[in-house]
């Protein structure tokens, strides 16, 4: 799913995110079914870098065909993931070394006949609401509260522990974080012209992250209530560089647009309405970045607040995305294009 926020007609996202984890935490213990101490803590700045390791990286990939049997050592910083359900039969004993983590993703079960040791600063992540862990045997945890079982699922807090982890065995050092999943898709803009030389529009959008991203649909309507599809765009499932889409329509007969996109689990999100009867305007940010789009080549200025010329650039026609990087002044600038100026913090 996506959020946007409409800002002269783009979307972007905050790369922010507010997430509330519910800590569970089941001390020494050799009956899972004991007393579960709760906590909950509150996390407003899980930032774009702990995204990508959550989610991204997967040094070894291992399936029904290929996961090893007898033992399997996880090693500092390696990231093993499981994308598929994988049973394995043969006893096998798994110890994550510290830095290691085993991610279980993709509505998968690792159902493991076995034993798993985690040493301190070893990680375990459940990444959706339908994977899971299961241990016909024994569980050893690191014993530091530090929130080594991590599961991302907005339903985890209200759901079992036992959606996400069984044992046969005992278990030791338990301790479970439930955490609310991210937001799956960053916009960075989404736009769409008239190209009077084609007598087409033009659809242009960007994201610069995606998670479980399935596809995406173009809407229109010629009265703001009725919507039709024109077209479905498959997305990038998992992806941390910035993507850019594109799609060109040849009716004309429609006033209103609006872009859907759908998660691998069939959620539904749906931008703003972008209205095709005029031009947009020039301007839009996100972050240090200006979302410039004109029809003709254009000369845009950024300006400090004493006049003085920080940053001059020729933008061609079209939709340009213009970094601010470069301007060391941090605070209010002036940014011109044309006949429009707008005021933008920089950070």
């Amino acid at each position: 799913m996506f959020n946007f926020i409409l800002i002269n007609a783009f979307f972007p996202i905050n790369g922010f995110i507010q997430s509330q984890i519910l800590h569970l935490h089941n001390s020494i213990s050799s009956n899972f079914n004991q007393t579960i101490v709760k906590k909950i803590l509150l996390i407003t700045t899980l930032t774009f870098g702990i995204l990508l390791n959550i989610y991204c990286q997967c040094d070894i990939t291992y399936t029904n065909a290929n996961f090893p049997t007898g033992s399997l050592i996880i090693n500092s910083n390696e990231h093993v993931c499981v994308e598929e359900n994988v049973t394995v039969s043969a006893y096998t004993s798994i110890l994550i070394y510290s830095g290691g983590i085993l991610k279980i993703r993709n509505n998968s079960t690792l159902n493991l006949n076995g034993s798993m040791t985690l040493n301190p600063g070893a990680e375990i992540y459940v990444e959706d609401c339908n994977s899971k862990l299961e241990i016909n045997g024994n569980y050893t945890g690191a014993n530091l509260n530090d929130c080594e079982f991590k599961v991302f699922c907005n339903d985890c807090e209200t759901s079992p522990q036992s959606n996400y982890f069984t044992a046969t065995g005992s278990v030791a050092y338990l301790d479970i974080c439930c955490q609310l999943s991210p937001l799956p898709v960053e916009m960075t803009y989404f736009d769409a012209q008239k190209n009077e030389n084609e007598r087409c529009i033009d659809y242009r959008w960007g994201t610069a992250s995606e998670i479980n991203n399935d596809y995406f649909e173009i809407l229109v309507s010629k009265d703001g209530n009725s919507w039709n599809s024109i077209s479905r765009i498959p997305g990038n499932g998992n992806s941390f560089v910035n993507k850019d889409y594109f799609f060109k329509s040849f009716d004309l007969n429609y006033t209103y647009s609006k872009l859907k996109q759908v998660d691998f689990d069939g959620t539904e999100t749906y931008s703003d309405i972008i209205f095709l009867g005029h031009t947009q305007p020039d301007l839009s940010f996100l972050n240090n970045r200006v979302v410039v789009r004109t029809e003709t080549e254009k000369q845009l200025r950024v300006y400090g607040i004493t006049g003085a010329l920080l940053l001059s650039k020729t933008i061609p026609a079209g939709t340009t995305i213009v970094r601010l990087d470069e301007i060391t002044i941090k605070g209010i600038v002036l940014v011109n294009i044309g006949t429009t100026t707008k005021k933008v913090i920089l950070k």
